[in-house]
């Protein structure tokens, strides 16, 4: 809701959708597959603010990977999946922005391999990804059908206060 609130032309698009889907009634399964636009609102908040920001993995034996980085297997290797999820590269240059569109008409499916992993990777990904997805798409939907949404406060920015929470955490640590 954070994104859509700060974005009101895509809170707006949402709203559309699942009035023109679900209008006044019950939010119905069959319902959910014709929710795109906030699918990809909800992929997209997945891509800019992820619940999980980098994994760790180590190698089962020395190795060499890609032909040129040798890897202990007593080594660790840190995932920057926020990295991942903000490289211009696959992005664009706008990686940054909150726009939901890129992952429409295509766009999802036609990423490259592994560049959307908000769930984590391999066998330790999240095992209730699936479940956890619909269960967005229908509170998403559900709030967007009975409540008018807004920012209390236009000015706050999350970045900030994600910054100020790490600030905490490393003073902690460094006592």
């Amino acid at each position: 809701m954070y994104h859509l609130t700060r974005n009101p032309e895509k809170l707006l698009k949402a709203q559309a959708e699942v009035d023109k889907v679900v209008g006044n009634g019950a939010l119905e399964l069959k319902h959910l597959p014709q929710l795109k636009y906030i699918e990809a609102c909800i992929r997209e908040t997945l891509r800019v603010k992820g619940p999980i920001t980098a994994i760790s993995r180590h190698a089962k034996a020395d190795t060499v990977i890609g032909g040129k980085y040798a890897v202990s297997s007593k080594t660790s290797i840190v995932l920057n999946l926020n990295g991942l999820h903000h490289d211009p590269k696959v992005w664009g240059d706008d990686h940054d922005i909150f726009r939901p569109e890129r992952m429409l008409d295509g766009g999802f499916e036609a990423l490259p391999p592994n560049s959307w992993r908000p769930f984590g990777v391999g066998l330790r990904a999240c095992i209730g990804r699936a479940f956890a997805e619909q269960e967005m798409l229908m509170v998403t939907a559900l709030i967007l059908q009975r409540f008018q949404c807004e920012m209390v406060d236009p000015l706050y920015d999350l970045s900030k206060f994600e910054k100020q929470q790490i600030r905490m955490i490393a003073n902690r640590v460094q006592l």
